[in-house]
């Protein structure tokens, strides 16, 4: 993202937080353009010492990360824009200090990190950093420049990031993104994961446009990536003065319970025919394209419920083995227990069976008895302890004889929330 779009990103966060909050992050207005491009002035390995400590002697305090993570900045982290959840720990480092600094009263020191932690969020908002490749290789041979001799050299990166974008005059209202540095963390990687997915929509109408000299809808698209940047940023620096300010009232308005289904999963093995797990239903294939049937479980009475849930298909085999998983990261000691009810879709299951698996950072804790179409489902509930990772697993239980018919189901997937720290 250019430099105005962060600053532009950045201004708009800080304009939407509460008044007095607002208050205290404007300072000058130098500093409002300067914090969030931060890690573009200093993770520049071409420009001089000198030079970096005429724009701030305090800099590396802000943009070193080489005594917490062994590089120089935030560009430099290994993992990807388009990974979040294993960018969990640079963003608990910002979390950190601006939770430090603001505590302290060092609003000058709170902005510069915000400003840093909104350029990681504007960058990973930026639909050029959203392609299939760096270089745009692939973009070219998939979408390639018309004829014309001034898009010999379109560059599909640096072409598509000089747009700038406007942020929306009001921004959406407050979302909290948790009561500890460690779990505003974890949220902002999965809202982040969310909004790689969102934002990647508006890469190729953006070319698009670019490329019929429209520059007008090129700006309208840029600008809603802008705004979910500009929202992230005012959710964290908001987040962190209420945890401060006021943390057993903040984290007592938390949502006791988070429904698994609204987290993407970081990691997960599905049978590729299949095509992954399914929000609130299994998929009734072959043939290819068959409908979505809605999750019914089977009740012990014998009477069959719908309710939401993850649908999940062992694979075939031919592939790896004849199961399925998807994994979540969890931020440590936020929440207690996983619970879900258990069971086959019994509106497609027929003679399909498997049985449900769960695993806390790699360690099996909970394997269900064998299921099969006529097994009345079974609530579950398993204890996160300190665990990092949590795993839901199904696996076939029919030998591979059944395997289009094995649909299990993991009704209201829920986790729950710790007692207010």
């Amino acid at each position: 993202m250019n430099e105005q779009a962060h600053a532009n990103i950045f201004r708009s966060a800080i304009a939407a937080l509460q008044p007095e909050l607002g208050r205290r992050c404007s300072g000058e207005e130098e500093l409002l353009f300067r914090a969030p491009n931060y890690p573009d002035y200093f993770d520049d390995p071409t420009r001089p010492e000198p030079d970096k400590c005429k724009i701030d002697p305090q800099w590396r305090k802000f943009c070193d990360l080489s005594g917490d993570f062994a590089f120089a900045g935030l560009h430099f982290f290994p993992a990807p824009m388009t990974d979040q959840y294993s960018r969990m720990a640079l963003y608990t480092h910002y979390f950190q200090r601006m939770e430090t600094s603001y505590r302290s009263g060092c609003d000058r020191d709170f902005v510069r990190y915000a400003g840093c932690l909104s350029h990681a969020i504007g960058d990973f908002t930026q639909v050029a950093h959203l392609g299939p490749d760096p270089n745009g290789k692939i973009l070219r041979e998939l979408l390639p420049p018309p004829p014309e001799k001034e898009f010999a050299a379109f560059h599909y990166h640096r072409s598509v990031e000089a747009i700038t974008g406007e942020c929306r005059a009001t921004l959406a209202g407050f979302r909290a993104l948790g009561a500890s540095a460690e779990e505003c963390a974890w949220a902002l990687a999965y809202r982040g994961e969310q909004s790689v997915r969102f934002c990647r929509r508006f890469l190729i109408p953006t070319i698009e446009a670019l490329f019929a000299h429209d520059e007008k809808r090129a700006q309208e698209l840029a600008g809603i990536p802008v705004t979910l940047a500009a929202e992230l940023t005012r959710d964290a620096i908001e987040s962190v003065a209420r945890m401060v300010d006021s943390p057993v009232e903040f984290s007592a308005g938390l949502p006791v319970m988070l429904d698994l289904r609204t987290i993407p999963a970081s990691a997960e093995f599905h049978d590729m025919v299949y095509g992954g797990a399914i929000t609130d239903g299994n998929l009734d294939v072959p043939p290819a394209g068959g409908p979505l049937v809605p999750g019914e479980l089977l009740l012990p009475n014998g009477r069959g419920m719908r309710i939401p849930g993850i649908g999940m298909l062992p694979g075939s085999g031919m592939v790896g083995e004849r199961h399925a998983w998807s994994s979540w990261p969890l931020p440590q000691k936020v929440f207690s227990l996983f619970t879900a009810t258990i069971g086959m879709n019994r509106q497609i299951a027929r003679d399909g069976a498997v049985s449900f698996h769960v695993e806390l950072d790699g360690r099996e804790v909970y394997q269900s008895k064998r299921f099969d179409a006529q097994s009345a489902a079974l609530e579950i509930a398993v204890p996160l302890g300190a665990a990092k990772m949590l795993t839901l697993k199904v696996c076939d239980q029919n030998d591979g004889k059944s395997f289009w018919h094995n649909h299990a189901y993991w009704g209201e997937p829920l986790l729950t929330r710790s007692e207010v720290r």
